[in-house]
């Protein structure tokens, strides 16, 4: 599966896996050895000053611990794999969390244009850049997963992440949503060279839109606000860029390409299929109380 994306910011999470699995690595050695180094200590006079014994005490460890090291190099490997396995599973189970803590405002905003099949069995979530080149670039793949399978919803969560002209766009698209129009509007403006004031109103005017409706429909508070729920909604599901997926209680970062979107919404329906059937096995079947 490809996972590019236009990023929101730089992660810091590779030089901090770094440093905390060597420090994970070094503690744990610390704790391993600190008999050995105690033994060291034992040769220390009595009489010598307490500061000067510490000092001793640590050169000994850290010449174990180094030594070890030296040694065994493949454990700080071990280490960091541990430890980044253990924040890949911490994050995962956060993501889901916040997954179903904002599933009402994924699922269920009337104001998020819709596309498919509004009744589908399986809703795929796009928070996307009018701007970025990775959501042009993945946009076909949707188009032909709607095409492939007509049981499915996708909803659309403008996130302008790429300056002004990606603010306006998301603007104009929901605007153009108020209109009915959204779904060639949105494919226009996606493919368009530019998105600026200018091709907007170019577009709104080439697929039959009011121009001057749009023009202040955008200027809604209503429509900021939407765009600003969205934003809080993607940091909290921790999405950094652009595009990203939500799917069930997972969020698929980057251009997704269309055999993996495929897969995922089988699995998906697939899922729902078998959480549905264990539900009703579970729920008890009412009785009748026989009568006299």
């Amino acid at each position: 599966m490809k996972h590019e994306s236009h990023n929101l910011r730089i992660s810091k999470a590779s030089i901090g896996t770094i440093v905390g699995a060597t420090t994970l690595a070094i503690a744990t050695l610390s704790l391993s050895f600190v008999t050995s180094a105690e033994m060291a200590n034992a040769t220390i006079s009595k009489s010598a000053p307490k500061s000067a014994a510490a000092d001793r005490q640590r050169d000994a460890m850290e010449t174990v611990i180094k030594d070890y090291l030296l040694k065994n190099p493949a454990i700080v490997r071990e280490a960091l794999q541990t430890l980044e396995r253990r924040e890949a599973e911490t994050k995962i189970a956060e993501v889901k969390a916040a997954v179903i803590k904002n599933r009402n405002a994924l699922q269920n905003n009337a104001a998020s244009p819709v596309s498919g099949n509004p009744q589908g069995d399986v809703t795929l979530i796009e928070f996307f850049d009018y701007r970025c080149g990775f959501c042009q670039r993945v946009a076909p793949a949707v188009a032909e997963l709607l095409e492939r399978d007509k049981n499915v919803r996708v909803i659309y969560k403008d996130l302008p992440i790429l300056g002004p002209d990606s603010l306006l766009s998301a603007k104009a698209a929901l605007a153009a949503e108020r209109q009915g129009k959204h779904g060639i509007f949105h494919t226009l403006l996606l493919n368009a060279e530019t998105q600026n004031e200018e091709s907007i109103k170019n577009i709104a005017s080439k697929v039959g839109l009011d121009v001057a409706k749009l023009m202040i429909d955008m200027e809604d508070p209503a429509i900021a606000k939407q765009i600003e729920e969205n934003s809080r909604i993607a940091g909290e599901l921790d999405i950094q860029g652009t595009p990203a997926f939500v799917l069930g209680d997972r969020v698929l970062p980057g251009a997704v390409d269309l055999e993996s979107m495929v897969r995922l919404v089988a699995a998906e329906r697939t899922l729902q299929q078998e959480m549905k059937k264990l539900k009703t096995a579970i729920v008890p079947t009412p009785t009748k109380t026989a009568t006299r």
